[in-house]
């Protein structure tokens, strides 16, 4: 589904904005930060893939479900990247904030809180369910 590989997606672009915006760079971590990155490139690479297999192997019904999974993926990216940009701050300023954070110096134009972007992921995953049992139980 291309919903969980763009919820990884998030989650890996989470981690690298976390090294980016720490303003340590390589020193950041202990390890290689590329390993974040390339994770990343990878999993966008999978990501087109599945559009195109979506699209061009199931017609328009694949399109359909990747309208599903757009719109899903719109409501619950803020969820993954957000904690995990939290995480990966935590870890290089060794701070324990946590997954639920929410910075009062973060300069985002839409800032949500962690209840406002938990509560659009289980939308997503609501709304997921039913296109997905639309898809397969009407169609």
């Amino acid at each position: 589904m291309i919903y969980l590989l763009y919820c990884l997606f998030a989650y890996l672009d989470g981690l690298g904005d976390g090294i980016l915006y720490s303003r340590k760079g390589a020193s950041a971590l202990p390890g290689n930060e590329h390993t974040y990155l390339v994770a990343r490139r990878f999993v966008a690479a999978l990501l087109y893939a599945g559009g195109f297999f979506y699209g061009a192997v199931m017609g328009w019904k694949g399109l359909m479900l990747l309208g599903v999974d757009t719109l899903c993926i719109s409501l619950a990216f803020s969820f993954w990247h957000n904690g995990a940009y939290n995480l990966m701050r935590d870890k290089i300023d060794g701070k324990a904030n946590g997954w639920q954070y929410s910075s009062p110096t973060d300069s985002s134009k839409y800032n949500f809180t962690y209840p406002q972007r938990r509560d659009m992921k289980m939308a997503s995953i609501a709304i997921l369910i039913i296109g997905y049992s639309l898809y397969f139980f009407v169609y």
